[in-house]
């Protein structure tokens, strides 16, 4: 204020609402003299309004001009699954989720405090519920369809129309959060940035220069880094397993991370090895899923060694395809190394525990201990795209 007097708005109160009827609004500011003569010479009623509007700018409130009215702008992206195989991409134009639970009663939830929502009986509406923190529910969501803003407009997704949500957001500094269960950077610990499975260390691991940061380091002998038995358990849903490595082994097969109970036997598994057991394959990577149902597991191999002791970023992904069959992709430093196809998916759940460094099967085939450094293992509970990969390959190269 500049210390000039304004104009005495002394006397008899307007009620609020009656100011408010009748208040004008402007594109460009007044003075106290545009105020004036904008109200009628001969209404009292016009000039206390006029003052009033006054006094509304000198405590800042901006009644000279309308403020525009707040929007839903959620931050969280939904990756909707239909039962026909469709997929749909979008923000949700609520910012909770209703659902009824017969523990919690009625409730509601943010999306950006829900990991994923699994219908097991869609006309129902019954439904398993997974929040952000690993808390999972069983739950009868309200009947109302589902709204999201696509890229092709806003659309509504019965819910019977629905399989499963998997909420993500894309996160700082090249971290994608899309759908991101658990994480380890290997910087100087095994604890979990993401979620609640921290690891146990033992048998001798160090910490060496990573990528970003500190890495894991295995020596070839005990060492290890043990999750715990509750993560990666992806059962038969997309997934994509995504970290760094760096070796110069020449060994012809080394266990890398394996989340498996015994070497034989048709039990659920899944591992990545470093080599095939071969001296012509050393270095090349081995990725393996097996469960009751399948006699002989499914596999994908990189086209081309990793044993050059340089850093490399690895991403496998599992992806449903429209027809229903089951795509397996491996991303070699942003780019797409291999794929295969098959025709069914494999139900990958077990209480064997996620072990890095170390593999069941060093009792028996020939398979080694791992000899090298990991760092920033993550697992996403759904398949990242290509651009989400480069993302995260391109926040933790060395050699950008």
């Amino acid at each position: 204020m500049d210390g000039r007097a304004g104009p005495d708005v002394s006397g008899p109160a307007l009620p609020f609402t009656a100011i408010a009827d009748a208040l004008h609004f402007y594109n460009n500011s007044l003075d106290w003299m545009g105020i004036i003569s904008n109200s009628p010479s001969n209404s009292t009623y016009m000039k206390k309004l006029a003052c009033f509007a006054m006094v509304c700018a000198l405590v800042g409130l901006h009644c000279a001009q309308a403020q525009p009215a707040a929007t839903n702008e959620s931050s969280s992206q939904l990756t909707v699954e239909l039962r026909d195989g469709s997929r749909v991409v979008g923000k949700s134009l609520e910012d909770t989720f209703r659902f009824h639970s017969a523990v919690l009663g009625d409730r509601k939830l943010f999306w950006a405090g829900i990991r994923s929502i699994d219908y097991a009986d869609a006309n129902a509406g019954v439904a398993r519920l997974t929040t952000a923190n690993g808390d999972g529910l069983t739950i009868q969501a309200a009947g109302e369809p589902l709204r999201v803003e696509t890229v092709f407009g806003q659309a509504e997704l019965p819910v019977k129309l629905i399989r499963n949500i998997r909420v993500s957001a894309a996160g700082n500094a090249g971290q994608w959060s899309s759908g991101l269960v658990a994480r380890w950077t290997g910087d100087g610990n095994a604890k979990d940035s993401a979620g609640h499975f921290d690891g146990q260390v033992s048998g001798g691991v160090s910490y060496v220069p990573g990528p970003a940061g500190q890495a894991f380091q295995f020596n070839g002998g005990a060492s290890k880094v043990d999750f715990g038995p509750n993560v990666g358990n992806f059962g038969t849903n997309d997934y994509t397993i995504a970290y760094w490595m760096k070796t110069g082994s020449r060994t012809p097969v080394e266990a890398l991370l394996a989340k498996r109970a015994v070497c034989n036997g048709y039990s659920s598994f899944w591992e990545v090895l470093v080599g095939t057991g071969t001296v012509q394959q050393t270095g090349i990577l081995n990725w393996q899923v097996q469960d009751a149902a399948h006699s002989t597991p499914y596999g994908l191999l990189s086209t081309r060694p990793l044993n050059d002791g340089q850093w490399h970023h690895i991403a496998w992904v599992r992806q449903t395809t429209g027809s229903g069959s089951v795509a397996c992709l491996l991303y070699l430093d942003g780019a797409l190394d291999n794929s295969k196809t098959y025709p069914d998916g494999v139900d990958l759940a077990s209480q064997s525990p996620l072990v890095l460094g170390q593999n069941v099967c060093q009792c028996c085939d020939g398979t080694r201990p791992y000899s090298g450094a990991a760092a920033d293992l993550q697992i996403f509970s759904q398949a990242l795209s290509v651009e989400e990969i480069i993302t995260i390959y391109q926040a933790g190269n060395p050699r950008r």
